[in-house]
């Protein structure tokens, strides 16, 4: 993405034009091959600022069920994101839902079951989460990667 943003400026200051579609292009297409496929990765490993932390205040049993009630919650949420951005890639692609750049039509239909599965994945780290805070009766906010 940075590569084709950096053509995209040097071609516009040196001839005059910029790529076809660049600005349709890095949203449509580049952008959610850079966030979706890596949410579950930015969950693992802490980056993702979870409510927990305003319960440390709270005995280790409450902070316990307090944790988790909101990885239930965590999973149905992104369990819903999954399913309804399922049904939309799959509504897009039944439409062969495109978008303009340039002129020329782009397919966007592929790239819209990145989100699904950028949410899938949250669910599938999620599970994880929950089933390792169970077994070891402690609050896990993320699985070890041994």
């Amino acid at each position: 993405m940075a590569l084709y943003i950096v053509l995209d400026v040097i071609k516009r200051n040196l001839m005059g034009s910029s790529l076809i579609g660049g600005y349709e292009i890095i949203e449509n297409i580049l952008m959610p091959l850079a966030v979706f496929p890596a949410l579950a990765i930015a969950q693992s490993s802490g980056i993702i600022p979870r409510i927990d932390i305003f319960v440390s205040k709270l005995s280790n049993r409450f902070q316990y069920l307090i944790h988790l009630f909101l990885v239930v919650i965590e999973i149905i949420i992104y369990s819903m994101l999954t399913v309804y951005g399922w049904q939309s890639a799959w509504m897009n692609t039944i439409e062969n839902a495109s978008f303009s750049a340039s002129g020329m039509l782009i397919p966007i239909y592929p790239f819209l079951y990145l989100a699904a599965l950028g949410f899938g994945l949250l669910v599938i780290e999620n599970l994880f989460i929950l089933i390792k805070s169970v077994i070891d009766k402690k609050v896990i906010f993320s699985v070890d990667k041994r």
